[in-house]
């Protein structure tokens, strides 16, 4: 009768092959977390570039319905550089959808626009809508409001947040005072977690843009 030894892995093989395990499993995990941190880093792009271009088209299209006569800060002499609100005119009644009003051959604005960061140096951009009493053409209003009376809230009033994680937001005078430049940059991955104010996690994505609004009526 003959025996059959069986045959069984030495200490060093089992040594080498354990070796060889950690460094294939290394290896996939590497390449897993740098994928899904390309994947993160792909999507945080997506979200920046979405709240810059909302942002920028909000203020932009509000603007280029707007009037030169009532605006703050005023443009022209001194030059409006690097301010952080803008208050102005619209036209537009509520709703939306209602034709705009005339009296007589004047347009005539329903509701002060306001657009501000809540916060720095990370905030929302808000967009403020608040009625006038009764809509009038620009030369039969005598006063603006102030960025504390528009952040204060009143009855009437439409608060909307336009974009987040804003990390910039400046408006200068263009080549003439009936234009605005609009500089706006969002970002990704910021978060406060002790409350401080301050930024305890690196931003991983901003995203800048810039617009030139013409302000086209009287």
């Amino acid at each position: 009768m003959t025996r059959r030894i069986k045959a069984g892995f030495t200490i060093l093989e089992l040594m080498v092959y354990s070796t060889i395990l950690l460094i294939l499993v290394g290896s996939i995990t590497l390449a897993v977390q740098a994928g899904m941190k390309y994947m993160r880093q792909g999507t945080e792009y997506q979200e920046a570039q979405r709240q810059t271009l909302i942002g920028l088209k909000a203020i932009t299209s509000d603007l280029t319905r707007s009037t030169t006569a009532w605006r703050d800060p005023d443009g022209g002499t001194p030059a409006m550089v690097d301010a952080d609100h803008l208050i102005f005119l619209s036209p537009i009644p509520d709703p939306p959808a209602t034709d705009w009003t005339y009296d007589g051959d004047r347009l005539q604005y329903h509701a002060w626009l306001c657009y501000y960061v809540t916060a720095t140096p990370i905030g929302d951009l808000v967009r403020v809508r608040r009625p006038l009493s009764t809509p009038e053409p620009s030369n039969n209003i005598s006063a603006i409001p102030s960025l504390s009376d528009m952040q204060t809230p009143q009855a009437g009033d439409e608060r909307k947040v336009i974009a987040r994680g804003v990390t910039e937001f400046r408006l200068n005078d263009g080549i003439t005072a009936a234009q605005v430049q609009i500089n706006l940059t969002c970002s990704v991955n910021w978060e406060d977690t002790d409350g401080d104010g301050s930024n305890d996690r690196e931003i991983v994505t901003s995203i800048s843009g810039q617009s030139l609004a013409t302000l086209p009526n009287s």
